[in-house]
């Protein structure tokens, strides 16, 4: 007795072959990776994004360095760029007892106005995607 059927769709025709047999969810991995490597490689600062819908979506983005410095609230990412500010991520690099350099990440929570942003950060934005495209365009 199967709670939850799965299928990968190879193309559109198997996707309507897996719709009429009954499949619960459909993936396309293939080109899932292929949009978020699109947008990777047009978008000057983004590290990752996951869309939401046609018109939302949640990103990772580098801290541009003219915002380096300054607060959340200082900048109020809301009013300018129509963009909301889920959390910060911070980089570190720490040597282990061997020498060798690895990259520690730290989510930092719920994000709050206090947070002054550091070189290294990564922004975790949600808003419109042409928001986050003029966001990341703008501080190229």
């Amino acid at each position: 007795n199967v709670k939850r059927l799965i299928g990968r769709a190879l193309n559109p025709l198997h996707e309507n072959v897996l719709n009429a047999i009954g499949v619960d969810e459909i993936v396309h991995p293939e080109e899932e990776t292929a949009e978020r490597w699109a947008k990777k490689l047009c978008l000057v600062g983004l590290i990752d994004s996951f869309k939401l819908d046609n018109n939302f979506s949640m990103v990772e983005a580098n801290v541009p360095k003219d915002l380096e410095g300054k607060s959340i609230g200082e900048i109020d990412f809301r009013r300018k760029y129509n963009l909301l500010i889920l959390t910060t991520i911070k980089n570190t690099q720490h040597k282990g007892i061997l020498g060798m350099s690895r990259k520690i990440t730290e989510v930092q929570g719920v994000a709050s106005p206090e947070v002054v942003l550091e070189a290294n950060d990564v922004l975790v934005l949600f808003g419109a995607n042409q928001d986050i495209q003029s966001f990341l365009k703008e501080k190229r």
